[in-house]
C-alpha cells in the first residue's frame, strides 16, 4: 500500500460531478448545464483543511472632500407665504433586496492579454482584470487562455513542453539542455555543465518538471508560470559542493549582469528579452518573519563566466549558511528565468509586490505572497496595479472591487500568531516599478516620496449620492418648496417644509440603488440658517430594523451631518425619510431636504482564526476616476489600517510563483445597463422552450419582449419578435412558434435556437437580456453538475465521533492523512445526490475535484492521495464513523494525486 502522508482539504469552493446524459422519454427532455458556484470559505486557529468550491468627525471632514463643493451659509430665514409651493402626494415605491448578477458567459471577442470580460445576467458588462497576463496570441492571432501544464513534446529532440503562453519552453531527458525557452525570434536554453548523469529521466507532474538523477543528493525542478520559468535546485542533504554550473546558449542575445544581481539578456538594440532576478535560498524550517515563509538568506551570487568560448551562469550559494548546524533539509536555491516583453510588445509581467520595512532594500517580487500587516518585527504592505484601459472610456461604473485571497496569516513574536486586524486600500501616488520597488524605492534609484510607499492617506471609497432633485429615488409628500435661499445646497437647490406640531404632514423619502451591500457611511446634507430645527427627524430603514436619527439644521459646522453607519443591501430596500413632526421631540423650525450620501470605505476586517478567504475592497470611486483620466493610475497600496497595534497581518496570494489563476489578484468591474435574467430553459419542447425571467425593478417599464434567432449575437428587431408582454409581474412565457428538430435527423439535438428577453422602457430604449441557447430535442441528453455532497471525516483516533468539522469553530474542513496526533489515520468520504438521473442513462464522463490549502509540517509532497468508491452507504452525521466505515471502501484506486505542497491549490 502506498504510503500517504497527512493533508487537509477545504470544502467546496467548488466540487463536481459531471454526467453526460443519453435517455429517451415519452415526452422531449430538457438540456442544462448547472452554473459553477462560490462560496465563502472558514478556517481555524491551526490553519487546517477546507474543501473547494464570497472617528464620525474626521470621517465627515474627510468625505466632504470628495463629494461637496465650497458651500456657505448666509444665515438668512426660509421661505415667506407668498413663495411656498402646493402639497404634492407621491408614492414610495416598495423595494427590494437584489442577487447579484450571474456571469452568463464570456466575451471572448473582447479578450485581452490581461482580462477576460462576461456578459451578465442583467445584461450589463462584467470586466476581470489580473495584474498578470491570463491570455496568449496563438498562431493565428487569436487570445487563447493561458495553460502552465507540462505535455509531451512535438519538436524533436525534446520530451515534455509547454507551448500555450507567451512564451514557449520545451524540455529534454539531456542534463546538459535541460530547457529552451523562445520567445518570438529569440530563444535561450540552459543545461548542466558537469552532472553527475548525463541521461535524465524527467518526471511532470501539472506545471513542474522534475529532473531527480543527474545531481548526486539532488534534483532540480523547473516550473511554468504565466510570465516565467521558474528553477529550483532543491539539497536533500549538505552539498559537497556550494557552486552550481550552467551553460546558457543565448542566440542573439547578450547577458548583461545588472548592479543589483539580475542578469538582462538583451538583443542587438539593447532592448530586455529575458532577464533572471538575483537568485535566494530558503531552508525547511518555518519562520514567521521570514517574507517566504522559512528561514532564508539571499547570500546567494550569479555571474556569467566565460569558459571554452561558452557563457556558463555561475551560482554560487553562501557555503557557511549552507553549512549552520541550524539549516533544515531540502534547501531551496530559487533562480528564476523571466521573459521581459517590451512596451507594446505582449503583456507586460505580474504587477504587484510586497514591501517589507524588516528589508528595505529588498525587492520581492519573486515571492508568492503578498503580505500585509505589522507585528513586532516588521511592517508589509503590498502593491498591486490593474489595466483598466481596457474599459471603454466614458463607461459609468456601477461597482469595482480589488479581490485579494488568502490563505495563511503571520504574527512574529506574538503570544498568539493570530488576531482581529482591519485592513485598507489606499491609491498610490507615485509610479512604481514591481519587479524593483522596496520600501525605500518605487523604481530603482527613485525613492518613494515617503519610505513604504507614496500613498492617499485616505482610505478608498465608492460613493451614492442622492440628491433631493433627483427624478428616481425621491418621494415627496405635503408641502415641500424647492429653494435656494440660503447658499450652499448641493446642485445649487434644496426642499424645505415648514414644522407641525399635531402631525407628519410632510414627509422626504430618498431611495437610492445601490450597486453592492456592506455597511455604509450615511449622511445628511445640510443648509443652516437661524430658522432651522435643531430636531430634524431623520428615520432609517437598513438591514438591521429601522433607527431614528436628530440633526441639528440650525448650526451644523459641517456641509453634511452624519446620520451613522448602518448595513444595507443591494437594491432598494432601504430608505431615509426627513419629516416635519416627530412625537419624541418638537420639531421647532423648517426641515431642509437636500443630498443623502452613502459611504462604503475600502476597509476589511479579518478575524481571528479565519482563513481561507476573499478580501474584498471596495474601489468604484478610484476606478471610475481611471477610467475617466482625472486620476493616474498607480495602482493601489493594501495596508493594515493600524499598523501601531502589531499584531501580525495575512500573507494573500500574488500573480507570480503560482499556478492556480483563480486566487490570483483581480480587479471586478461592472458596467452599462441592467436588464432581466433569463434563466437556462428546463423545459424544451419540439416547437419551442418554457423560459421564465427575473423581473425588471425599476418604474420606466413599457413592455417585455421575446425574442429568438438562430444567431447568437443578435441584437433584438421586428424580425427577431416572437411576443410582446405588457404585463411588467408576467414572468414566463411559452414559445410554440419554432420548427422543430425533423425526425429523421441523426443529431439528437438539431435546430438550435438562442432566446432573449428585452425590456422595453419609457424612452423607447430597448435593453436585451443575455441569451440562452436551446436546441429542440428528437431525445434527451443531460448535462449535469452536482454540487454540495454529504460529506465527513472519519479518524482512527476517534473511532466513534464523525467529523462534520474538525475543531470547536464549526470550520468546515475535510482531512486526509495518516500521521495526526491528533486524530491519527484521517478519510474523507463524499456522496452525491444522483436521483434525478434515470436509471437506464448511460454516464459518459465524471470528474471529481477538491481544494487543498495546507498541508500539515509532517507531510511531504511525495505523499499519494487515493480515491476509492464506497460499497457502503452513509450518513454526514452521527452514524457515520471510523468504526462503522474505516473498511467501506473498494481496494482498486479510481485515481490519486501526488506532489501536494503546502501552498494552496
Amino acid at each position: 500500500m502506498r504510503k500517504k502522508k497527512r493533508m487537509f482539504l477545504r470544502r467546496m469552493l467548488l466540487m463536481i460531478m459531471s454526467f453526460f446524459i443519453f435517455f429517451g422519454t415519452a415526452f422531449p427532455t430538457s438540456t442544462h448545464a448547472a452554473d459553477f458556484a462560490s462560496t465563502t470559505y472558514k478556517a481555524a486557529e491551526w490553519g487546517f483543511l477546507s474543501v473547494y468550491m464570497n472617528a464620525k468627525d474626521a470621517w465627515n471632514k474627510m468625505t466632504d472632500q470628495w463629494t461637496v463643493a465650497s458651500e456657505k451659509s448666509n444665515g438668512s430665514k426660509e421661505l415667506t407665504e407668498n413663495q411656498k409651493s402646493l402639497p404634492v402626494k407621491e408614492t414610495t415605491p416598495k423595494g427590494k433586496k437584489v442577487e447579484d448578477p450571474k456571469r452568463t458567459k464570456e466575451l471572448v471577442e473582447q479578450r485581452k492579454l490581461n482580462a477576460k470580460f462576461y456578459e451578465l445576467s442583467d445584461s450589463r458588462i462584467e470586466a476581470e482584470i489580473s495584474s498578470d497576463p491570463v491570455h496568449y496570441r496563438d498562431s493565428n492571432g487569436k487570445l487563447q487562455d493561458i495553460k502552465n501544464d507540462i505535455s509531451k513534446a512535438n519538436q524533436k529532440g525534446y520530451v515534455y513542453s509547454n507551448e500555450k503562453n507567451q512564451f514557449k519552453t520545451f524540455f529534454s531527458d539531456r542534463a546538459n539542455e535541460l530547457v529552451k525557452i523562445t520567445s518570438g525570434k529569440h530563444a535561450i536554453s540552459m543545461g548542466l555543465k558537469t552532472p553527475d548523469k548525463s541521461q535524465a529521466s524527467p518526471t511532470v507532474k501539472g506545471n513542474i518538471i522534475s529532473f531527480p538523477d543527474i545531481l548526486n543528493k539532488s534534483k532540480i525542478e523547473y516550473q511554468t508560470e504565466n510570465s516565467k520559468v521558474k528553477e529550483r535546485i532543491i539539497l536533500n542533504s549538505k552539498p559537497e559542493n556550494n557552486v552550481f554550473d550552467f551553460v546558457l546558449e543565448t542566440g542573439d542575445l547578450e547577458p548583461k549582469v545588472q548592479s543589483d544581481g539580475t542578469i538582462l539578456f538583451v538583443d542587438k538594440g539593447d532592448v530586455g528579452v529575458f532577464k533572471i532576478p538575483k537568485p535566494f535560498m530558503y531552508d525547511s524550517k518555518k519562520e514567521e518573519d521570514s517574507p517566504y515563509g522559512y528561514a532564508w538568506s539571499h547570500d546567494v551570487k550569479q555571474e556569467i563566466v566565460h569558459v571554452d568560448g561558452k557563457n556558463i551562469l555561475r551560482v554560487t550559494a553562501n557555503k557557511e549558511w549552507l553549512s549552520d548546524s541550524s539549516r533544515s533539509f531540502p534547501i531551496i536555491l530559487d533562480p528564476t528565468l523571466e521573459i521581459q516583453p517590451t512596451p507594446g510588445h505582449g503583456a507586460q509581467s505580474s504587477k504587484d509586490t510586497m514591501i517589507n520595512s524588516s528589508s528595505p532594500t529588498t525587492n520581492y517580487n519573486d515571492n508568492w505572497k503578498l503580505s500585509v500587516g505589522a507585528d513586532s518585527s516588521q511592517t508589509s504592505r503590498s502593491l498591486v496595479k490593474f489595466d483598466t484601459s481596457v474599459i471603454p472610456s466614458g463607461s459609468k461604473i456601477d461597482f469595482a472591487q480589488v479581490q485579494l485571497y488568502y490563505d495563511q496569516n503571520f504574527c512574529s513574536g506574538c503570544k498568539d500568531t493570530d488576531h482581529d486586524v482591519t485592513f485598507s486600500l489606499h491609491r498610490v501616488l507615485q509610479d512604481w516599478n514591481p519587479a524593483e520597488a522596496t520600501w525605500k524605492e518605487a523604481k530603482k534609484g527613485e525613492a518613494w516620496k515617503t519610505p513604504g510607499g507614496t500613498f492617499q492617506s485616505n482610505v478608498e471609497a465608492s460613493t451614492y449620492v442622492l440628491d433631493n432633485t433627483d427624478s428616481d429615488g425621491v418621494t415627496k409628500n405635503g408641502t415641500w418648496n424647492l429653494s435656494s435661499n440660503v447658499s450652499g445646497g448641493v446642485n445649487g437647490s434644496y426642499h424645505a417644509a415648514q414644522p407641525n406640531d399635531k402631525s407628519a404632514t410632510n414627509t422626504f423619502t430618498w431611495k437610492p440603488y445601490l450597486n453592492e451591500s456592506g455597511t455604509f457611511n450615511v449622511a445628511a446634507s445640510n443648509v443652516k440658517a437661524s430658522d432651522r430645527a435643531t430636531s430634524a427627524p431623520y428615520t432609517i430603514v437598513h438591514n438591521g430594523g429601522t433607527s431614528k436619527v436628530y440633526i441639528n439644521q440650525r448650526t451644523a459646522d459641517t456641509t453634511y451631518q452624519w446620520l451613522g453607519q448602518f448595513k444595507f443591501a443591494a437594491g432598494d430596500s432601504h430608505s431615509i425619510t426627513l419629516s416635519n413632526y416627530d412625537s419624541s421631540k418638537k420639531v421647532d423650525g423648517a426641515v431642509i431636504a437636500d443630498a443623502i450620501r452613502f459611504t462604503k470605505v475600502a476597509e476589511v476586517d479579518k478575524s481571528a482564526n479565519v482563513n481561507n478567504r476573499w478580501h474584498d475592497y471596495t474601489a468604484r470611486d478610484l476606478v471610475q476616476s481611471w477610467v475617466d483620466g482625472s486620476q493616474e493610475n498607480y495602482g493601489v497600496l493594501i495596508k493594515a489600517k493600524d499598523e501601531s497595534k502589531k499584531v501580525g497581518g495575512v500573507r494573500y496570494t500574488a500573480s507570480q510563483n503560482y499556478d492556480e489563476n483563480a486566487v490570483r489578484p483581480k480587479l471586478k468591474v461592472v458596467y452599462g445597463k441592467p436588464s432581466v435574467l433569463l434563466s437556462e430553459p428546463t423545459k424544451i419542447y419540439a416547437n419551442g422552450a418554457e423560459l421564465k425571467w427575473t423581473k425588471y425593478s425599476r418604474t420606466d417599464f413599457v413592455e417585455y419582449q421575446i425574442h429568438r434567432s438562430t444567431d447568437q449575437a443578435f441584437i433584438p428587431d421586428e424580425t427577431t419578435l416572437v411576443a410582446p408582454i405588457p404585463n411588467q409581474n408576467t414572468l414566463t412565457f411559452t414559445d410554440t412558434t419554432a420548427t422543430p428538430t425533423p425526425s429523421y435527423s441523426s443529431n439528437p439535438f438539431g435546430r438550435a435556437y438562442f432566446y432573449q428577453i428585452a425590456v422595453k422602457t419609457v424612452d423607447g430604449t430597448i435593453v436585451p437580456s443575455t441569451t440562452q441557447l436551446v436546441r429542440l430535442p428528437k431525445s434527451g441528453m443531460t448535462i449535469q453538475v452536482l454540487q454540495n455532497a454529504i460529506d465527513t471525516t472519519i479518524s482512527s483516533e476517534h473511532k466513534n465521533t464523525s467529523f462534520n468539522y474538525l475543531d470547536e469553530k464549526g470550520n468546515p474542513w475535510a482531512s486526509v492523512g495518516n500521521n495526526s496526533a491528533t486524530f491519527g489515520n484521517t478519510r474523507s468520504l463524499y456522496k452525491f445526490d444522483l436521483s434525478s438521473i434515470p436509471n437506464t442513462a448511460k454516464v459518459v464522463d465524471a470528474d471529481f475535484s477538491l481544494w487543498s490549502w495546507q498541508r500539515d509540517s509532517t507531510g511531504t509532497t511525495n505523499a499519494i492521495y487515493n480515491a476509492h468508491y464506497l460499497w457502503k452507504d452513509f450518513e454526514s452525521v452521527p452514524k457515520t464513523t471510523w468504526s462503522s466505515h474505516n473498511d467501506a471502501f473498494h481496494n482498486s484506486v479510481l485515481d490519486f494525486v501526488t506532489n501536494v505542497t503546502n501552498d494552496p491549490k
